[in-house]
C-alpha cells in the first residue's frame, strides 16, 4: 500500500483519539463547522487516494413523494480533487442524503465518512458496478465493525461458513483490509446469502445480513473468562 494509503487509513482507525477531533464529530459530516469542509476520498479496495478526480455530490433532504411537486431540495455540486484525494466541498451542499462520485468509485458522505482530523473528513468509496467485467460483476463488499467501539476490525483474519440444517461448511479465510473490508465474490454458493457467519478472533460468530444496503457487520466481542466466572 503507498504510504499516503497508510496514513489516511491509520487516521480512520484512530478516529477521535487524539488528533483533535472534537466529541461527536466522528459521527455526522453534517455537523462539519464552517462553509466548507475538506474530504480526503480513499478507494477502500486499493487503500489509495482518488487522486485528481472529478467529483460529483448530490444531496437532498431525504423527502420522498407519491406525486409532484416533491420539496426534495436537491443540489448538485461539481469538483475535482487534489493529487493527495483531497477536495473541499460547500458545507451547505451536506444534506439528509448525500451521494458523493467520482468517474470510476461512489459512496454516501453520511454513511462512509469519519472525521479523521481537525477539519478533515476520510470518505470511503467503493468502486462502480461499471469497473467490473460482467460476469463476475462487482464482488461483495463487506465492512467489518466492532459493535462497542463503532471502529473498523481491521487487518484481521475473518472465516466465514455456510449454516444450516445444524452443520456448516467452510467458505472463505481471508484478512480484513487497514479499512476493515473483506470482498467476497459474487457468486456465492446456494443459500449463503441467508445463511453465512462469520467468525473473527475475540468476537462471537456472527450472521451476515447480505441484504442490507449499507455493507456492515456488527461484531460483538465474546466476553472473558474471568467475566463469566461468578465473583
Amino acid at each position: 500500500m503507498h504510504p499516503d494509503g497508510r496514513r489516511w487509513a491509520l487516521a480512520l482507525l484512530v478516529c477521535g483519539a487524539g488528533l483533535g477531533v472534537r466529541p461527536g464529530d466522528c459521527a455526522d459530516i453534517r455537523h462539519a463547522p464552517g462553509p466548507a469542509v475538506t474530504v480526503q476520498l480513499m478507494d477502500v479496495s486499493t487503500g489509495q487516494p482518488a487522486r485528481n478526480a472529478a467529483v460529483r455530490v448530490i444531496s437532498d433532504n431525504g423527502t420522498r413523494c407519491m406525486r409532484a411537486p416533491c420539496p426534495t431540495q436537491t443540489k448538485i455540486w461539481k469538483g475535482t480533487s487534489d493529487s493527495q484525494g483531497r477536495v473541499r466541498i460547500p458545507t451547505d451542499s451536506v444534506q439528509t442524503v448525500t451521494d458523493i462520485q467520482t468517474e470510476s468509485l461512489s459512496g454516501d458522505l453520511i454513511e462512509d465518512s469519519e472525521a479523521a482530523s481537525e477539519g478533515t473528513w476520510v470518505v470511503e468509496l467503493l468502486p462502480l458496478d461499471s469497473t467490473y467485467a460482467d460476469p463476475p460483476g462487482r464482488p461483495r463488499p463487506l465492512k467489518l465493525i466492532d459493535a462497542a467501539t463503532g471502529k473498523a476490525v481491521a487487518d484481521a483474519a475473518a472465516s466465514f461458513e455456510l449454516r444450516r440444517g445444524g452443520g456448516s461448511q467452510d467458505l472463505f479465510k481471508i484478512r480484513t483490509n487497514a479499512f476493515g473490508y473483506v470482498f467476497l465474490p459474487n457468486d456465492l454458493p446456494d443459500g449463503a446469502l441467508q445463511n453465512t457467519w462469520v467468525i473473527v478472533a475475540g468476537y462471537g460468530a456472527t450472521h451476515v445480513d447480505f441484504a442490507w444496503a449499507a455493507h456492515r457487520t456488527r461484531l460483538a466481542r465474546r466476553p472473558r473468562r474471568s467475566q463469566l466466572l461468578p465473583q
